[in-house]
This record gives structure tokens, C-alpha cells and sequence, in this order.
């Protein structure tokens, strides 16, 4: 074999060669083809006469460049729809993110102000620390209600 193929001399084809004339049967699976692009597979076989010596091998070498790609490709596709749910996943997150943001400021944040200026304004200090507590009492219902919407949108996306 390596007469007709001296390229792979001194590699793992010529040591197979070698277990084969030993006696052992072997495969190598998608090896590249040192003169042209693409991979083959190649089977070794001893042949041993009647009374069990080893006298040469029987090589069968497959042209496996086709199924290489098609693997290359479905695995080039696959990691590109991982890449895509990936992209889609935090483009959710971040807009999740933005209502978030944009729930605390205009309705918690705008009610703590509120509270905070009806205590500051102490004029009429028994009608403005009532007003105080109802803010501060909205404040928390909102809290509360971001919070809730929170778990109902994390345990959505776990499920």
C-alpha cells in the first residue's frame, strides 16, 4: 500500500499496515487525503493462509469527503440556531429588562417622590402624612405587583 500511496509513509496508515500484518483487523475513520481535498475511511484485513500466517492484507479505502461535510454543515447549522435562540433569548431578557426599568421609575419611583415631598411640605402635617402613608401604601402594592410579575415572567421562561 504505501508503495502505491508514499505520502503516508511513516504515519498512522503505515503503522496500521503494521498491526494488520500482525494479525489485527483495523479502521481509520475520516482521515485527509494528503494530495487532494476531502477525507476517506480505509478497512484493514489480514490474510492469513490455512494454517494461520499472516501474508498480506486485504485494504479497502472509501472516498468519505461528502459525509464529512454534510456533518460539517449540520453541525455548522446547528451552532448557528444556538447562536439564533442565544440572540433571541437576550434580546427578551434586555427588553424584560427595559420594561422593568421603566415600571419602577414611572410607577414605584414616582410614588416614593410624592411621599417624599407631601413629608417634606410639613404645613398641614395630619392631611399631608395621610397622603404620605397612601403613597408610600401604592408604593408597596407596586412593589409587590413588579415583583410578582417578575416570578410569572422567570418561571415562564423556565418552563
Amino acid at each position: 500500500m504505501l508503495e502505491l500511496f508514499p505520502e503516508y509513509a511513516g504515519g498512522e496508515q503505515e503503522e496500521g499496515m503494521r498491526q494488520v500484518l500482525q494479525g489485527r483487523r483495523m479502521m481509520r475513520q475520516d482521515m485527509p487525503f494528503h494530495s487532494s481535498q476531502g477525507y476517506f475511511e480505509s478497512y484493514f484485513v489480514p490474510l492469513a493462509s490455512p494454517e494461520g500466517h499472516i501474508s498480506g492484507a486485504l485494504v479497502h479505502i472509501r472516498d468519505v469527503t461528502e459525509r464529512v461535510r454534510l456533518a460539517e454543515e449540520a453541525t455548522a447549522l446547528k451552532l448557528r440556531q444556538q447562536q439564533e435562540v442565544l440572540a433571541a433569548i437576550l434580546t427578551t431578557q434586555e427588553e424584560e429588562r427595559k420594561r422593568i426599568a421603566e415600571a419602577l421609575h414611572n410607577g414605584v419611583g414616582q410614588l416614593l417622590y410624592a411621599a417624599k415631598l407631601n413629608l417634606e411640605n410639613r404645613s398641614g402635617t395630619g392631611q399631608n402624612r395621610e397622603a404620605a402613608l397612601s403613597l408610600i401604601d401604592e408604593g408597596i402594592k407596586a412593589t409587590r405587583t413588579i415583583s410578582h410579575e417578575l416570578t410569572r415572567a422567570s418561571s415562564k421562561t423556565s418552563a
